[in-house]
Formats: C-alpha cells, sequence, structure tokens
C-alpha cells in the first residue's frame, strides 16, 4: 500500500479498480480492499470501480463490491 500512497498525488486524482480481475479472474479479498479504501479516503480519489464480470467468480472466490466496505466509500470524496 506503500507504493499506492506514493503514485496517488494531486495529479493522480483518479483509481480504476477492476475486480474481479480481468483476464485472471482475480478476486480481492476483503483486507485487500479494506487498504485500498483507506488509501483513497486518505487522499480524496474518486474510485472507478469495474465489477462488470463479478458473476464470473471460480467457486472457491467471493466477489465483494468495493461500494460495500462502507458508507464513506460509497460516496466517495
Amino acid at each position: 500500500m506503500d507504493s499506492l500512497r506514493a503514485v496517488f498525488t494531486r495529479d493522480a486524482p483518479v483509481l480504476l479498480l477492476c475486480n474481479p480481475h480481468n483476464p485472471t479472474g482475480r478476486v480481492f479479498k476483503r483486507a485487500e480492499l479494506e487498504a485500498i479504501a483507506a488509501v483513497t479516503l486518505d487522499r480524496d480519489l474518486v474510485v472507478v470501480s469495474d465489477e462488470v464480470h463479478a458473476d464470473l467468480v471460480y467457486p472457491h472466490a467471493r466477489h465483494i463490491t468495493f461500494a460495500s466496505l462502507s458508507t464513506d466509500v460509497a460516496k466517495g470524496p
């Protein structure tokens, strides 16, 4: 997450989050999404969450929508 914090400045105010990831099908775990959310809230980033493949996950995986993490995350900056 330190790398993520370093990348996002006032010159880069938007994060495009692809979850599940295309083409690998990898879904982010809740702890990973919460860490990303902490950075986005701290930096006042706009998050464009591409979750179009949410229904196409592997049987052992569980997709968690980014906006479901908290009301602060859902409302954005």
